[in-house]
């Protein structure tokens, strides 16, 4: 099973870096300030890839390309053209998938986590 909060985590430790072993107060003002910081830089950032017309963060860019790259020796058959329901087989794995396109999901899974197309979303749009 995968812990989805492992990233929030670390990312609230490198706020607090330093702040630990302060009295409860002092600790709460530091966070909320860190963290306004925080936030605000990173509006900033995604204002900035807005205006130069780019559509989703750096993170999400990347691994859209890579699963684009990856669908590479996928067999897609049409299982429920109707329904958007399509079975897969990797190659030379022999590994198989079912995608369910209406339902965003894929029994890798990464669909579901990460709400980024895997490479077998790719494939199902790539073979219509």
């Amino acid at each position: 099973m995968m812990v989805v909060t492992t990233n929030l985590v670390e990312c609230i430790n490198s706020v607090l870096k330093g702040a630990h072993n302060l009295p409860i107060t002092t600790l709460v003002k530091a966070t909320f300030y860190r963290l306004n910081e925080l936030f605000t830089r990173k509006r900033a950032e995604a204002e900035a890839r807005i205006n130069a017309g780019h559509v989703f963060s750096e993170l999400v860019t990347s691994k859209l390309h890579a699963n684009q790259l990856a669908l590479g020796n996928i067999q897609v058959n049409c299982f429920d053209r109707k329904n958007e329901v399509f079975k897969m087989r990797e190659m030379p794995s022999g590994l198989e998938y079912v995608v369910d396109l209406r339902r965003q999901q894929c029994d890798c899974g990464e669909f579901q986590v990460d709400r980024i197309p895997c490479r077998h979303v790719f494939a199902c749009c790539a073979n219509q």
